[in-house]
């Protein structure tokens, strides 16, 4: 049985999904370009949160050889994700042309595998090793740093519109250099491999 950490974990990446649909269902390109950048910031907001809170804990419950394979794995799917959504921005297609939506959907789709991955896997074996507490706590931590990844974190006068250039930083920004800031932001004990 899934604990509130699993459950948080797969309602992020079924919100993912929700904004792929409303994309593919959206007529107006305005409203394309709108979704296509929302969904991109949800991801790097997703998977740089589980980087700075789960991958620490990963390493804690499951030890450094399985736990830190476990995340060292994570980790490389987040880069390759990340670095999809980067070369989508860079070809300079547009949202809503066969270039954009082709690259698009094998983003997402690469994405999706991982997240299904990440459910039936990964997230079930370090539920066993959490009490009922810790999951309840993680989970609260991720649905909090969803105020911490805000646009204007990344591109001052952005205020809360996702810029081109708020998003570009919110891809390439490394985990580690975030970390600490969203560990005190949401005032929980500081993971031993966050520097």
């Amino acid at each position: 049985m899934s604990t509130a950490f699993g459950q948080t974990i797969a309602n992020d990446h079924r919100a993912v999904y929700q904004l792929r649909d409303q994309y593919v269902a959206a007529l107006d390109k305005g409203k394309k370009q709108e979704l296509a950048k929302l969904l991109m910031w949800n991801v790097a907001r997703h998977v740089t949160t589980e980087e700075i809170l789960v991958h620490p804990l990963c390493v804690k419950f499951l030890g450094t050889e399985l736990g830190g394979k476990l995340a060292q794995f994570d980790g490389e799917g987040h880069a390759e994700v990340k670095q999809n959504f980067l070369k989508l921005l860079d070809s300079g297609a547009t949202p809503g042309s066969m270039e954009f939506d082709g690259a698009l959907e094998k983003a997402l789709g690469d994405l999706h595998r991982h997240n299904d991955s990440e459910e039936a896997s990964d997230v079930p074996t370090l539920e066993k090793e959490m009490s009922a507490t810790q999951a309840q706590e993680l989970a609260q931590a991720i649905e909090n740093a969803k105020a911490f990844f805000v646009p204007s974190r990344f591109d001052r006068s952005a205020g809360d519109q996702i810029t081109e250039k708020a998003l570009r930083i919110a891809l390439t920004t490394d985990s580690g250099a975030l970390g600490k800031d969203l560990i005190s932001f949401l005032g929980i004990p500081q993971p031993e491999n966050i520097n």
